[in-house]
């Protein structure tokens, strides 16, 4: 769009709203929506008009069985207004959702409040009712909630509509020393800003990033009361898209973000704006306990370890007795019950917090050289050290030093019972913290191509009624195992053979006949063995029979990365390499008409592929190994890497001739 009209825009967008009591912001007038036109703004799924963020914290009072409570209050506001272009925008804003902590259980509730509005085409605004807005407990700890989620569907959107959300959160008697605030979206943004009030005499550190891309914040004297000292706003505009594109660089590494450390709550305070005040502050209140006892040792079968050597043989046992001993909670939080411990175990459920905690602690019961880490794993993206915050991070691990080597324990879902490093912490950056502070700490190097591995093989049989029956085995290691692992823990074995079902038809087999898989959650690889009907059948020509091949791994692979038109570099997030392998029996009285020629295909990021055709009288073998060694490919070469997986398709999809050999009839003269 041309940078002069979107300026016009800018200066005319609040000089053109219309005025409503209930909401916080106004609705687009008229003469503003018509210049909100999909023609004005292509290739793009919607137009956010205004993306507004809020946070305070302010004294509050709450009445509890007649008491009045006063204490401090995070206020967290925000308010989206966003034009639909087409369906795909329908589609991703028409769900909402938002998890919360709750600190209080039931006996104080935060309080939590969403308005949801339609402005049709037509002029007419259509308001949801709250009764609509659903709120649940997600998580619980002795039957009293700590985390809640709420969840809605917003009805009546359709193409073309303006949706406005504004919805307010409070964290009651709670205090956030600091705060990362991202001022771009998913499309395009006319208006990003950002209040944050703070207390008075708080002494307080910004840091935005990129630098220079930010301007400084304008600040409004609000009162000298402590619940309300001075406001800090930012306001950014025009503000390119950042979609939420398949292999792409983690979104909170590429938009521009504020944050804020306070330094001090009062002239006197205690700095707060580092590392240090931050580790050893967690570490005080959340890791310096003693609350694994004989009993649950006992329940883990380790009792009496005390004066035992322990080596990596051990720490591996004891691991995979945690895990085996708990199911693992889908989210994490980066503050463990310590304090719970005893309900951990009774009820068989914790997060990866909760079991990193028990470990640690038992191996310091062991007198091993132990430290708790914060995990933001590379999937997430990387944490900045220029801002001082526990936020960054989403759950602890383990750092054991142990037969001369540093192992990070990590208790995610997708990691093997049969603990394995996983991908996504090999070279990982981490805060490692105990007693005497914290570190930062790389973790081992990066991955490599050896790490990341998808097999896959078939054994093909043509039969007389020209099908095509396929045996097919996949062994996956590394990423490849480590996803499988997440997308379905938790999910009974009939679910599993019906995803599996479900993920080969009709793109690999017109049907599944049968389909197995090994444990994967305690093996360190996952097979998946199947068998089935080809979706195409052989075809009879005269005397000769044609045929293609199939393959699942890589097809899939090119049908989640195409796209028409590509906006970021393509983040493959390791390098891995996918090895396919055919069979064919010949079937009797033909043999191969014509030899396929050897292959290599070269792409960009020195992807290259090798493609490799063998045939003897009775089989026909044919291999084709794809190598993707380097991460990032620059968005300007998508043409070429799009070229590169045709090319290489091309050669696996070739038709596969056979000639009936003199004397033999066709299986329809008999």
């Amino acid at each position: 769009m041309n940078p002069i009209k979107l300026l016009f825009l800018s200066i005319f967008l609040f000089s053109g709203f219309a005025f409503s009591e209930n909401f916080i912001r106004n609705l687009p007038s008229e003469q503003l929506r018509k210049l909100l036109t999909p023609e004005k703004f292509k290739n793009m799924d919607a137009v956010i008009v205004l993306k507004e963020n809020s946070f305070q914290i302010q004294e509050s009072s709450i009445e509890y069985h007649g008491i009045s409570l006063i204490g401090p209050r995070i206020q967290k506001t925000s308010a989206l207004i966003v034009k639909l272009f087409n369906e795909k925008a329908v589609q991703r804003y028409g769900t909402f959702e938002f998890d919360y902590r709750e600190l209080l259980g039931n006996q104080i509730r935060n309080p939590f409040e969403a308005r949801v509005r339609i402005l049709k085409e037509s002029g007419d605004i259509w308001v949801m009712p709250k009764k609509q807005i659903n709120t649940i407990v997600s998580r619980e700890f002795d039957g009293s909630p700590i985390a809640r989620k709420v969840i809605f569907k917003i009805p009546n959107l359709s193409v073309g509509d303006i949706l406005q959300i504004e919805y307010s959160f409070a964290e009651n008697f709670s205090l956030a020393s600091s705060g990362v605030f991202y001022f771009h979206d998913r499309d395009f943004t006319l208006f990003s800003n950002l209040y944050i009030t703070l207390p008075a005499k708080c002494q307080t550190k910004f840091t935005s990033l990129p630098q220079g891309k930010i301007p400084d914040p304008q600040i409004t004297q609000v009162s000298k009361n402590w619940g309300a000292g001075e406001t800090y706003f930012w306001s950014l505009q025009n503000l390119k898209p950042i979609p939420d594109e398949s292999f792409s660089t983690p979104f909170t590494d590429v938009s521009y973000k504020t944050a804020f450390i306070i330094d001090r709550w009062d002239n006197q305070g205690e700095s707060e704006a580092n590392w240090t005040y931050k580790a050893n502050n967690f570490y005080k209140n959340f890791i310096k306990k003693d609350n694994v006892n004989e009993q649950q040792l006992e329940e883990l079968g380790f009792a009496g370890m005390e004066q035992e050597p322990v080596g990596r043989s051990t720490t591996d046992r004891l691991y995979t007795a945690l895990r085996e001993a708990v199911s693992l909670y889908e989210f994490n939080s980066l503050y463990p019950q310590s304090e719970n411990i005893k309900s951990i175990f009774k009820t068989g459920k914790g997060d990866a917090s909760d079991m990193a905690y028990i470990m640690y602690s038992i191996l310091k019961k062991w007198d091993q050289t132990v430290k708790i880490a914060w995990i933001r794993d590379i999937r997430q993206g990387r944490f900045e050290i220029t801002i001082p915050t526990a936020m960054w991070f989403d759950r602890l691990g383990v750092l054991v030093t142990i037969d001369g080597e540093e192992v990070l324990y990590d208790f995610d879902r997708s990691v093997p019972v049969s603990f394995q490093t996983p991908w996504f912490l090999k070279g990982l950056n981490v805060v490692v913290i105990d007693e005497s502070g914290y570190e930062f700490k790389t973790i081992g190097t990066p991955a490599t191509i050896r790490d990341n591995i998808y097999k896959e093989f078939h054994h093909l049989e043509l039969k007389d009624d020209m099908s095509i029956y396929d045996n097919i085995e996949f062994t996956n290691k590394g990423i490849g195992a480590e996803e499988f692992r997440e997308n379905n823990y938790g999910l009974e074995e009939n679910k599993i053979i019906e995803k599996l079902t479900g993920m080969l038809t009709p793109k690999c087999l017109s049907s599944v006949d049968s389909v197995s898989f090994n444990n994967y959650k305690s093996d360190t690889k996952v097979d998946i063995k199947c068998a089935g009907h080809l979706p195409l059948n052989a075809i009879e020509i005269d005397s000769f029979m044609v045929f293609k091949l199939n393959n699942y791994t890589f097809s899939d692979f090119k049908d989640k990365i195409f796209s028409t038109y590509r906006q970021n570099d393509v983040n493959l997030k390791t390098p891995f390499q996918v090895f396919l392998t055919w069979e064919v029996a010949l079937p009797n009285g033909y043999k191969i008409k014509t030899t396929l020629e050897n292959a290599n295909i070269s792409g960009p990021g020195h992807a290259a592929s090798a493609y490799n055709f063998y045939s003897d009288n009775e089989t026909i073998k044919i291999s084709c190994h794809i190598k993707f060694p380097e991460i990032i490919i620059p968005k300007t070469q998508f043409p070429q890497l799009l070229t590169f997986l045709d090319e290489t398709l091309a050669k696996i999809n070739q038709d596969i001739i056979l000639e009936k050999e003199k004397g033999e009839t066709s299986p329809d003269s008999h």
